[in-house]
């Protein structure tokens, strides 16, 4: 996976893009927005990362480009106005008084039984972010972009710690080795489609194996206490 970093402070895209290709991206950077916009258009990259505060065109005028010639590439904004706005979100607390209830109800939201904060209204999936100004009274105007992003984070929160969650288990996957010599008709309970795919490409990792068609799950997880248990023999 190909990822355009735009950041202007070159401390920060040192330690950002080192983690980023020591765990097998490449990293195309630009310091301002004018390079990221030359660059997005001759490379083409899998996810764009830009940051707000950059000189000549900013990260949101840079989104706004990208947008009208590309509405595909996932871009992930980062900026200070973003956290603050999901701090102040979480923090925010709202009653079960009849104003929030007949807000809920309009909604088609089901009415609260205890005070909850503005970010847990917010991740309920038939909200969003434009509906709080009817109950927030500090409600900010902030960038189309950068509510965008609130909204986002804030409801898919739990989804995305699941997803790197699992991106952290299939690179250790990744590196778990399998036998050469390894005959799959010895595996109790492995699936015959999956024995016979396995013996036929013949994998050298776990995660190479969870790549196969016709090969599981469920045929992963006998695999590796297959492994486990050879491991233990030895």
């Amino acid at each position: 996976m190909t990822i355009l970093y735009a950041e202007d402070d070159s401390m920060t895209v040192m330690e950002v893009q080192e983690k980023l290709e020591n765990n097998g991206y490449e990293v195309i950077v630009a310091y301002d927005g004018n390079e990221a916009l030359e660059k997005f258009i001759a490379c083409k990259p899998d996810l764009i990362v830009l940051d707000v505060d950059m000189p000549g065109k900013d990260g949101l005028e840079v989104l706004q480009f990208i947008r009208l010639q590309d509405s595909q590439t996932p871009v992930i904004i980062y900026s200070c106005l973003i956290d603050e706005e999901k701090q102040r979100l979480e923090e925010t607390m709202v009653g079960a008084s009849p104003k929030i209830q007949a807000f809920l109800e309009s909604h088609e939201s089901s009415t609260l039984k205890t005070a909850a904060s503005l970010a847990e209204i917010l991740r309920r999936p038939e909200m969003k972010y434009e509906y709080l100004k009817e109950i927030d009274e500090e409600y900010p105007d902030l960038p189309y972009e950068v509510t965008e992003q609130v909204e986002i984070d804030i409801k898919y929160d739990g989804y995305i710690k699941r997803q790197l969650s699992q991106v952290k288990q299939f690179k250790k996957m990744e590196k778990k080795r399998i036998p050469e010599d390894i005959d799959y008709e010895d595996v109790g309970s492995l699936r015959i489609e999956a024995k016979q795919k396995l013996s036929k490409i013949r994998p050298s990792s776990i995660g190479q194996a969870s790549r196969i068609s016709g090969v599981s799950p469920a045929d992963i997880s006998v695999l590796l206490i297959y492994l486990e248990q050879m491991h233990h023999r030895r």
